[in-house]
């Protein structure tokens, strides 16, 4: 929680005075590796557990970006998705670089780091609930005009895990231990954005120490 209270901090601070450029828009993901999701789950869940992954899922949520200048960026993403017994919701903030840019598009680089949880849910109603900490990395490449950009990513996370709970159809919940999980993911993001995506015109140096009103003085 610390990184989103610090970006928060910086998005208010930085509000206050003209942003770089901005932007705030819907977002949709997808994880394509592992093709069942996750990648193990711990050693510590009883054999009963008849959950062998989720096989297609799909993510939906809100994210924000603040241009600092040219050459970075802050961004807040939180969400909702699953899919096939999987459920999975997050929060995370993150710290890009631009990598190259032109006059309408740039690529970026980023990390970022947050909180979630998840639960997985066999046929039979039983329960594994996870919370855990998001640590991820992401390369992606927006297009833009005035008002709108149109962004599009690829991402590498890993769910670090803080708690397990687990819950058999009609029992009683237990804290169980999350060693022998594996919870990493590789996925695709696409996100459109509204704001203002026009880089400030570069102030030219005034010349000379006086006033110039409207420059009627020149050549007398």
């Amino acid at each position: 929680m610390l990184s989103i209270a610090l970006l928060l901090t910086a998005l208010t601070s930085t509000a206050q005075a003209d942003p770089h450029m901005w932007g705030v828009g819907p977002t949709v993901s997808t994880v394509v590796f592992p093709v069942t999701y996750p990648g193990k789950l711990p050693t510590a869940v009883p054999s009963s557990f008849d959950f062998d992954g989720a096989r297609l899922d799909v993510g939906v949520g809100g994210h924000a970006v603040l241009y600092l200048d040219n050459d970075s960026r802050l961004g807040l993403r939180a969400g909702l998705g699953g899919g096939g017994g999987w459920s999975n919701r997050f929060i995370d903030a993150e710290y890009e670089r631009v990598l190259l840019t032109d006059a309408k598009f740039h690529m970026l680089a980023g990390v970022g780091l947050g909180l979630g949880a998840g639960s997985f849910t066999d046929p039979t109603e039983d329960l594994l609930q996870l919370n855990y900490a998001l640590l991820r990395t992401q390369l992606t490449g927006i297009y833009r005009d005035k008002n709108k950009a149109y962004e599009l990513g690829l991402f590498a996370q890993y769910h670090l895990p803080l708690e397990h709970r687990y819950t058999p159809s009609g029992g009683q919940t237990e804290t169980i231990k999350g060693k022998g999980s594996r919870y990493g993911s590789v996925g695709l993001e696409g996100t459109i954005y509204f704001g203002d995506f026009t880089p400030p015109k570069k102030k030219g140096k005034r010349r000379g120490g006086g006033n110039n009103n409207g420059g009627g003085q020149r050549g007398r």
